[in-house]
């Protein structure tokens, strides 16, 4: 078995330059954002810009909100699951389409209602087959169907094409204020038919997700691994029942995977056999090339909490589904990035109507000490950030006036 030392800032300027967060971010689409990083998680929470937004701000210097919506409709992304749903670069179709027909075998206990209304599914598909793109809410709930077990995004209807589109019944076609519009896949998606006659197995779809999870994401440890796509379920391979981990030392053994041993790190990481030449390039940056970058708390770069805890030192815990009063930082938490490290975070709301951005809630990591070249870069960043946001007022809530004076005096320079 094949092995390679490596420092600790080589771990982590491969995870941030795979990320596209170690350099400063270019004009880049994305499309090609999606491509590096495998994919671009959808979540409805609206404090500030939605999270998919956030990420693509945070990759693209001309990246401007909901654009993303243009690259979905011309068939350059699609939308399906990873760990949520995601919107995926179209190279990978054939692998999500293989998943996607495989999970039709497989009814979790929340979905076994809409599973058995067989005539209902049936009307829907032919529905929208006459149709065209077609809203779940505008799809009617028959007559006597237990309406009462759903709530919020579950109602019915919502469930019964999320089931059907998570199965390639039917295939997000376009989103308009983040609505989704459904269609038949063969209208949607590129070559269905094609893909359903010479699917790809389950070994060629978790070899697919293992590349181009360490495409996205560098040198990486097993959960990071395994848990950035959620490739870490047991998978049936013939007749057997197969572990993932498994798997994994049967790739290391046949040479298609490299065990890095990272130092600091108890636990090893892995890379591709083909991404040991690329290690010249893993070199720090002077102090003053880094970057600040603001990250979405749902950003992918963050999966998991326990390799960001072992590799950064930085405990992050998304608080948005925590009750306010066991919240320890608030609700809509930015890690703040810089360089090679994760100093803090901070909570922010955007006042639509007042057009203001509200830094609410500063929290620094214990040992971080600011220098110029931060609060300029930090500066930068905010100009930007807010910019994005159509904010034309900024509060910098519990930030130390020392602190806020002198990323004033930044903001004022730039």
């Amino acid at each position: 078995m094949i092995y390679l030392e490596i420092t600790a800032e080589q771990a982590t300027i491969s995870h941030l330059s795979s990320q596209l967060l170690w350099d400063k971010p270019k004009p880049r689409s994305a499309e090609n954002i999606a491509k590096q990083i495998s994919y671009i998680q959808l979540d409805t929470i609206l404090a500030i810009a939605r999270s998919h937004d956030l990420v693509l701000f945070s990759r693209s210097s001309s990246y401007k909100e909901e654009t993303v919506w243009k690259a979905l409709k011309s068939r350059k992304l699609f939308e399906d699951y990873a760990h949520a749903r995601c919107l995926i670069p179209m190279e990978s179709l054939k692998y999500h389409v293989s998943a996607m027909l495989r999970r039709r075998d497989f009814v979790p206990k929340w979905y076994e209602l809409v599973d058995k209304e067989n005539t209902w599914k049936k009307n829907i598909v032919k529905f929208i087959e006459e149709n065209g793109p077609t809203r779940a809410g505008d799809i009617e709930t028959p007559e006597n169907f237990p309406s009462h077990l759903f709530t919020g995004w579950n109602t019915a209807n919502k469930r019964m094409c999320e089931y059907l589109s998570s199965r390639g019944y039917l295939a997000v076609t376009k989103r308009e204020k983040f609505q989704i519009y459904f269609d038949i896949p063969e209208r949607v998606l590129p070559n269905f038919q094609q893909i359903n006659e010479d699917l790809p197995d389950e070994m060629e779809v978790f070899w697919h997700h293992i590349k181009t999870t360490l495409k996205a994401v560098g040198f990486a440890p097993l959960d990071r691994l395994l848990q950035y796509k959620y490739i870490q379920g047991q998978m049936i391979i013939g007749q057997k029942k197969v572990l993932p981990r498994n798997l994994i030392k049967i790739y290391l053994k046949e040479g298609d995977l490299v065990e890095v041993i990272v130092e600091g790190q108890k636990k090893p990481f892995y890379s591709l056999q083909g991404k040991l030449d690329q290690m010249d390039d893993l070199q720090l940056k002077d102090n003053n090339e880094f970057q600040v970058f603001l990250l979405s708390p749902l950003d992918s770069a963050l999966w998991t909490r326990e390799s960001i805890l072992s590799q950064y030192d930085f405990d992050f815990k998304v608080e948005i589904y925590v009750p306010k009063q066991k919240r320890k930082f608030g609700y809509f938490v930015l890690p703040i990035l810089y360089g090679p490290n994760f100093v803090g975070r901070v909570d922010v709301k955007l006042h639509r109507k007042d057009k203001m951005m509200d830094f609410i809630k500063w929290s620094w990591e214990t040992e971080f000490a600011p220098s110029t070249n931060f609060w300029r870069c930090l500066a930068l960043t905010i100009k930007r950030f807010v910019k994005f946001h159509h904010a034309e007022k900024i509060e910098f809530g519990n930030l130390k006036p020392k602190f806020r004076n002198k990323l004033k005096s930044h903001m004022e320079l730039n």
